[in-house]
């Protein structure tokens, strides 16, 4: 069986300390586009090799787009790409399910997986928008995208600055509320303290020492409303939503069923809640055991545009 395919969505900012004012449409001369398709080239189909975090990375395409009204008034500017990245550094033996024969792996062997992300902004002098980032199972590729992407800005746009948080509106997480079925409400604690670990809005390489399922939750949305929409504007503590005496926990997922689509909202840190989607597989194209980039950019294009529009709002 194939591993859960999903899209976690964040907001981005863009800071350039050389103007008063950053506009993406013309940051140093260039639309942001221009930016992102020059970090692309740098690692066209060329495995870059990070020794401190062992990992390697590359960025197979990239293509742009826009929309605009009947005005021809840009409504938002999208950048999508594919890339392969994986760790490397660990010993250890493979086997072979189907037949028991061990294999070796070295620690200069790289598990290298694909995976599709897409970025959207709107048209007009704006200085943020959203990223998304594809998710197999436990693994993604933010971490090793947006580390290489600031060091490319650093070397080639000195001064500008770029940040990602999961910046959630109200808006979105209310119409969530109004239009999902709370179906889950899993309590995770992890081996290494929350506040230490470098998750995507998945478990990356951080252990899961215990977990909780909730899932007979009728009219739990109805009783708790007031407190999710408080904590996501810093009214309450994370306590207000679930509380459980014996039970210390590090990460509290929300799971809905929006029309067959499963959103879980993260919502542990006010400082990192994230959004994450999981894909149902009748959406997308499988070859070689992935999703193709084709079938994950239009859910990716669609997913960011809601998002950017709830932003808006």
């Amino acid at each position: 069986m194939m591993k859960k395919i999903g899209l976690s969505i964040y907001g981005f900012h863009v800071k350039d300390n050389d103007v008063d004012e950053t506009n993406l449409q013309n940051l140093r001369g260039h639309d942001f586009v221009e930016i992102i398709n020059e970090f692309a080239d740098q690692y066209d189909n060329l495995y870059d090799k990070d020794e401190k975090s062992e990992n390697i990375f590359t960025i197979i395409s990239t293509e742009s787009d826009k929309r605009e009204n009947e005005r021809g008034q840009i409504i938002y500017n999208f950048v999508s790409g594919k890339v392969k990245t994986g760790d490397f550094g660990i010993v250890s033996e493979l086997i072979d399910t189907t037949n028991g024969r061990v294999k070796n792996r070295n620690r200069e062997d790289a598990e290298v997986l694909p995976f599709s992300f897409g970025f959207m902004y709107s048209g007009g002098n704006v200085d943020h928008g959203v990223i998304v980032f594809q998710t197999e199972g436990r693994y993604g590729m933010k971490t090793n995208f947006i580390n290489r992407f600031k060091i490319f800005l650093r070397e080639h746009y000195s001064g500008v600055q770029f940040t990602i948080a999961p910046m959630i509106p109200v808006q979105f997480v209310s119409t969530i509320l109004n239009k999902g079925a709370l179906k889950k409400l899993r309590f995770l604690r992890y081996v290494a303290p929350a506040d230490t670990n470098q998750r995507l809005g998945v478990n990356e390489g951080i252990h899961i020492k215990e977990e909780r399922i909730f899932s007979n939750l009728a009219g739990v949305i109805e009783r708790k409303r007031e407190a999710i929409l408080g904590f996501i504007t810093g009214k309450n503590g994370i306590r207000e939503i679930a509380n459980i005496d014996d039970f210390d926990y590090d990460e509290l997922r929300m799971e809905f069923n929006i029309s067959g689509s499963i959103k879980t909202l993260n919502i542990t840190n006010i400082d990192r809640i994230v959004i994450t989607i999981e894909l149902k597989p009748e959406e997308l194209e499988i070859v070689d055991g992935h999703p193709t980039h084709e079938s994950l950019k239009q859910l990716i294009e669609q997913n960011a545009y809601d998002y950017l529009e709830a932003v808006r709002k």
